[in-house]
């Protein structure tokens, strides 16, 4: 697996509930597997020295929704930034089924299981667990499995059968519910087409001009590949800075030739 590289000229800052807080685009070429994200900001940290995390929902949240930031994720040689993978893992069944021990989908032809615990039983909800971590994926053959607690595991109920626009719910920040009109607090579900697929993976986002895009949560296989974007923790501003202006003039000294 090759080492995320920096793709943006700049961070890109975002205030989350008053905090302001530092992101920066990665590229990570093998990332065609939503899964591999965190193994390669690990991998990026163990080059640099750093502690960088893949970004939170709620900061990818704020930077897509409030403001222009947005716009700063399209900064580099390429004016268009590859759907992104957020910290936030979703999972449900397929529509009307009540949910087993587990959870099990496929993604890139990959097979993906989540442990249910405590929410066996219920029916047409979404389980999300937030701050995913590289521990949290154990490897089992072929196999992806979610080890994930009880406790960090957040059900969302009433999650929609199709896509449209709702609002989110206020601890994951997942649509829920009825169907709404469009608006600044609202939510694009983009869900997989086939109501009767379970689903576990992580979330997506996707920086773009279109609204139901850029205010759209992804629980769907939809892409071809991703990009990385990851918090930057502030010990870690000066050596990201340093690496974006290396990386930059190298853009800017090819561009004159």
């Amino acid at each position: 697996m090759a080492v995320a590289q920096i793709h943006g000229k700049e961070l890109v800052k975002v205030c989350v509930r008053g905090q302001l807080k530092n992101l920066v685009v990665l590229r990570g070429f093998e990332l065609t597997n939503p899964f591999n994200a965190h193994p390669l900001v690990d991998k990026f940290n163990q080059e640099n020295g750093t502690s960088l995390k893949v970004v939170s929902h709620t900061a990818a949240d704020s930077a897509l929704t409030i403001g222009e930031t947005w716009r700063n994720f399209t900064s580099g040689p390429s004016t268009f930034v590859s759907p992104f993978v957020v910290d936030t893992l979703i999972a449900h069944e397929g529509c009307h089924t009540t949910l087993g021990k587990e959870i099990v989908s496929y993604v890139h032809g990959q097979r993906v299981v989540l442990v249910t615990g405590k929410y066996q039983g219920e029916r047409d909800v979404a389980l999300v667990a937030l701050g995913m971590n590289l521990i949290d994926f154990k490897k089992d053959g072929d196999s992806v499995i979610l080890d994930i607690s009880d406790d960090r595991l957040t059900l969302v109920p009433k999650f929609p059968t199709e896509a449209g626009w709702y609002m989110p719910y206020a601890e994951t920040g997942v649509p829920c519910g009825e169907k709404v009109a469009k608006s600044s607090s609202a939510r694009y579900l983009h869900k997989y087409d086939d109501p009767s697929h379970a689903y576990v993976s992580l979330l997506v986002r996707v920086a773009q001009i279109y609204d139901n895009m850029r205010c759209g949560v992804y629980a769907l296989r939809r892409f071809a590949r991703y990009e990385l974007v990851a918090e930057v923790p502030d010990v870690d501003v000066p050596k990201i800075t340093s690496l974006i202006e290396s990386v930059h003039g190298r853009w800017e000294h090819a561009d004159d030739v």
